[in-house]
């Protein structure tokens, strides 16, 4: 028997296959999979609650005043680290939707720069999640 698709790799199937086979294969994969980014205006949200008496936002870690125009990371708040949010969903069991909706809420985040975003030296290692 021929099959219907050939599946290459996880949720990607060849030109030509059916419309049934193209939907199972999307659905196969990860509901909480790491978005590729946020909703518009989710980081001016959070730029601009970071800011301080003086208008300015600074690098949690090191103190540095950041310029909105260079570089800089969406950080998460110590208990808001995304593989707890993953964790907290799965067993939740919500839908993709609400995972994204959960995602895109300014208030988990904080400017960080690169480096110290991806230290990780900002993160709480414990297995605590302050989200729902």
């Amino acid at each position: 028997m021929k099959p219907l698709a050939k599946v290459v790799k996880k949720g990607d199937v060849l030109p030509g296959v059916t419309k049934a086979a193209k939907k199972a294969a999307k659905k196969s994969k990860d509901v909480y999979r790491r978005p590729k980014g946020f909703r518009k205006g989710v980081r001016d949200k959070a730029w601009n609650a970071a800011k301080g008496p003086d208008g300015k936002v600074r690098d949690p870690l090191t103190g540095k005043v950041m310029d909105k125009k260079k570089p800089w990371d969406m950080g998460h708040k110590p208990g808001y680290e995304f593989r707890k949010h993953r964790d907290s969903a799965r067993q939740r069991k919500i839908t993709r939707k609400k995972f994204l909706d959960e995602h895109n809420d300014p208030s988990h985040y904080r400017p960080e720069l690169p480096s110290s975003n991806q230290s990780h030296a900002g993160e709480d290692h414990t297995d605590d999640y302050l989200g729902p």
